[in-house]
């Protein structure tokens, strides 16, 4: 009986736990979710707030920093592109590393070009 007791009271807990993780990812795909809708119309500087917090809340979610990262390219802001993007790069699968290099050069050669120009 007291067996039984302490598998009960284990599995709850687990099921709690899981169930808490479940919310948080969800809660930053959401976030992902709206930010990603607003990108997609153009309207980068009100999707960065989003994307922002989703990294925030999920901080291994590569792709939130990849499109926080390309808002700040879209809105010209390459110096804030940079840090999301590394991030991005370094949390990317072996596949995708290319596409994020690609957006770190742009990003760099964005904000040397905008220092030189006083941009």
């Amino acid at each position: 009986m007291v067996r039984l007791k302490v598998l009960v009271s284990v599995l709850v807990v687990f099921f709690l736990c899981s169930c808490a993780g479940m919310g948080i990812l969800s809660t930053a795909q959401s976030e992902f979710d709206s930010g990603y809708g607003l990108f997609s119309q153009g309207k980068y500087e009100q999707a960065v707030p989003h994307f922002r917090k989703a990294a925030e809340m999920e901080p291994t979610y590569g792709k939130a920093y990849l499109y926080l990262g390309r808002s700040y390219l879209a809105m010209g802001k390459f110096v804030e592109a940079i840090q999301p993007l590394r991030t991005a790069y370094e949390l990317a699968p072996d596949e995708a590393k290319k596409e994020t290099f690609n957006l770190i050069l742009d990003a760099l050669i964005g904000s040397a070009i905008g220092s030189v120009f006083g941009r």
